[in-house]
């Protein structure tokens, strides 16, 4: 096996497949790369279109994804097994999806608590929320989680949030959040975490 039988091999089967992707300005590059300047301008050139389409990709991706959990979460039944399923497939993208999403179903929530009251439904829909978030915002959605069991009465219910609360393994990100007491129903106070 010869050096340029390799790099020949190389050019052939993985370059050029990637300057496929490319605009055709790049791609017409690769009519000749005879000499190893030609081919290095022309690797070159598809590193630099690669440099600067990747910002651009990444803007559509989250934009398309931004658009889907809106619709997502607004126009579909909500339920624990469809969380778990859309918050699986967004970690697949990005970590900070997952927190978006979150944080729209909890807006989802609150506004059709606001609408219609607060009921089983969608508790069920927040208690999902938190079995699925992230360690870092996991004791803050407890301690609200159970400022809403308390205004309904399910004192049981508070107590296990608040167990779940103190027995959450990573408290290191605990102590940059705040519950807000002004913001917690029937609560004045400021519950500050762990």
């Amino acid at each position: 096996m010869s050096k340029s039988w390799l790099s020949s091999w190389l050019v052939n089967n993985y370059i050029r497949r990637c300057a496929q992707l490319c605009p055709r300005n790049v791609l017409r590059l690769f009519n000749d790369v005879s000499t190893t300047k030609k081919l290095q301008d022309a690797v070159s050139a598809i590193v630099r279109w690669r440099v600067f389409s990747t910002p651009r990709d990444m803007f559509d991706v989250f934009s398309y994804a931004d658009f889907q959990i809106a619709y997502v979460v607004s126009t579909h039944s909500l339920s624990a097994h469809l969380l778990a399923y859309w918050l699986t497939e967004l970690r697949k993208i990005s970590t900070c999806l997952p927190v978006y999403f979150s944080s729209v179903v909890i807006l989802h929530v609150a506004r059709r608590a606001a609408i219609i009251g607060f009921d089983d439904e969608l508790m069920d829909i927040l208690v999902a929320v938190v079995a699925e978030s992230t360690p870092t915002i996991y004791c803050l959605e407890n301690v609200y989680l159970a400022a809403l069991y308390y205004t309904a009465g399910e004192y049981q219910t508070v107590i296990d949030h608040c167990t779940l609360v103190l027995r959450s393994q990573d408290h290191s990100q605990c102590r940059l959040h705040v519950a807000r007491g002004e913001i917690l129903p029937k609560l004045t106070t400021t519950l500050t975490l762990c």
